[in-house]
């Protein structure tokens, strides 16, 4: 047999010169966004971009203590999460004890009064918060949630009380 010959392409290296110090000294030296924002040049009329909604009120989490999955970490959308086995859900939960749609967690109240609660959505087995079976309960940091034979811990980080 032949040795066939394998076709190369050669490409020639483009060299890209490195910054001078004096560019790397003029971009390590930014200003902070908000400043950039509030110089800007605008044009004449133009109005400031109006933002929707805002930043989320608080960042949490839960955490699967015991169960299927156990170390996995879950953030919370302030506008609702849904947890359950089934698929649709922002939370599946791979447990046969848990309901297709078993709870949901949001936020109510504004400011300062702002909690998340958690709403049992007519389970088959029940949520339970500290060894309590509850249907709406505002929840608090390290709060324990079973649900099934799984075990969540909710973890708030920052915001609200």
């Amino acid at each position: 047999m032949k040795d066939e010959e394998i076709p190369t392409v050669r490409a020639e290296r483009e060299e890209i010169p490195l910054a001078s110090r004096e560019e790397r000294e003029d971009v390590a030296q930014t200003r902070p966004l908000e400043e950039v924002r509030e110089h800007a040049p605008r044009a004449p009329g133009e109005t400031k971009t109006v933002v929707l909604g805002g930043p989320p009120p608080s960042f949490a989490y839960l955490i699967i203590k015991d169960g299927p999955r156990a170390g996995r970490l879950f953030r919370l959308n302030p506008r609702g999460t849904t947890v359950g086995r089934d698929w649709h859900n922002d939370i599946i939960l791979d447990d046969e004890a848990v309901s297709r749609q078993h709870a949901k967690i949001r936020v109510e109240g504004e400011g300062d009064e702002e909690k998340f609660f958690l709403y049992d959505l007519a389970s088959t087995n029940g949520t339970f918060v500290n060894g309590k079976q509850i249907l709406k309960h505002a929840l608090e940091d390290g709060d324990e949630i079973v649900m099934g034979e799984t075990t969540l811990v909710f973890k708030r980080i920052s915001g609200g009380t």
